[in-house]
């Protein structure tokens, strides 16, 4: 039963794309667009750019959720102390 409602909630999140998979669907299509074309230049040019482009995309997404938990963690420990010095003086 918890595995069921765990899967129901979880497939009914609103899920926000980042903007480096937003980025990469957008490659994807100009990437098939060229293909039809058959302009295997443009092809070559714009997998070269997406992979370095996501990478970096992804690495800056990834180091802001790290950056955002840490601010968490650090204002849940001054909470914390903030609760204990008053703890101590009521």
């Amino acid at each position: 039963v918890l595995l069921d409602i765990y899967r129901n909630k979880k497939a009914s999140e609103v899920r926000i794309p980042a903007a480096s998979d937003l980025y990469k669907e957008d490659m994807t299509r100009r990437i098939a667009d060229a293909k039809q074309r058959g302009d295997g230049a443009e092809v070559s040019k714009l997998k070269t750019e997406l992979k370095a482009t996501y990478a970096r995309m992804k690495g800056e997404e990834k180091a802001e959720k790290v950056r955002i938990l840490a601010e968490e963690k650090e204002a849940e420990r001054l909470f914390e102390m903030e609760m204990n010095s008053r703890e101590g003086n009521a």
